[in-house]
């Protein structure tokens, strides 16, 4: 063999070392502690490869294989060290307790809550409600509408933080089998609360046209605003569409007190 092509095999064996030892991450501390283990080995088996393939080059100069094999160790010694200091550090990032929540937040949060539970709901007749003309979003197939609740009474009182609807076909009672799709996610939310004057507004969206492989739909003429004592009802003609095994179905924010 000569000198080129032992040199040639040497670097070989270095290259496939390095880029045989897997990158560690916070989540695969285990897979770390095994890729060292195997960079260890790897240059071991060099370092013995090496002491026994010793030869004289074509030129008479003989090849010291061993100061070589013992570089490729000195690479496997030094990824094994790398890979253990990363390992440690990310068990120390795991024993790091979380950051405690934002307690001022949560505390003035539940005070709102509470005081919002203690103001009386509003009642209806000192209620004023008024739709906006329903707005068509042709690329989306859904028609929208804002509902506002004005206070018009003298004391401070509070409403569900979103509006109750039900959509109502003509001359009858019972409310059409519309589902409520909320934009905002989670429920428990405190009601809102109306200062005289004061007025809050949702925004109300629905599917206007068929959009599904099988389409199910109800036509509406009526839609009332439920309070405490009662509901106030308004005409709203329009078609509600939906999956025919899902249903129709409508959406609503949560009232935003306006300024």
């Amino acid at each position: 063999m000569s000198k080129k092509t032992g040199l040639f095999i040497l670097a070989g064996v270095g290259i496939g070392l390095v880029s045989g030892v897997a990158p560690l991450t916070a989540h695969a501390a285990d897979e770390a502690t095994d890729a060292a283990a195997n960079s260890e080995k790897t240059a071991a088996d060099a370092t013995d490869s090496a002491k026994a393939t010793t030869e004289t080059a074509d030129s008479g100069v003989e090849v010291d294989l061993d100061k070589a094999a013992a570089k490729v160790k000195a690479v496997g010694e030094d990824i094994k060290a790398r890979l253990t200091d990363r390992t440690s550090d990310s068990a120390d990032a795991a024993k790091t307790p979380a950051k405690p929540a934002n307690k001022k937040h949560a505390k003035k949060a539940s005070l709102v809550a509470k005081k919002a539970l203690s103001v009386p709901a509003c009642d209806a007749d000192n209620m004023r409600v008024v739709f906006s003309e329903p707005q068509c979003n042709c690329a989306q197939n859904e028609h929208s509408i804002k509902v506002s609740v004005i206070n018009e009474g003298k004391k401070a009182c509070s409403v569900p933080a979103r509006p109750e609807l039900y959509f109502l076909k003509h001359k009858e009672k019972q409310p059409l089998p519309l589902r409520l799709d909320a934009l905002e996610e989670g429920h428990n939310y405190a009601p809102v609360v109306l200062a005289p004057s004061a007025k809050a507004s949702a925004k109300i969206q629905w599917i206007c046209h068929k959009a599904f492989p099988k389409n199910v739909h109800y036509k509406s003429h009526f839609v009332s605003v439920q309070f405490q004592n009662k509901a106030v009802r308004t005409p709203l003609k329009a078609r509600f569409y939906g999956d025919k095994q899902k249903g129709a179905f409508y959406k609503a924010t949560l009232f935003q007190v306006e300024k």
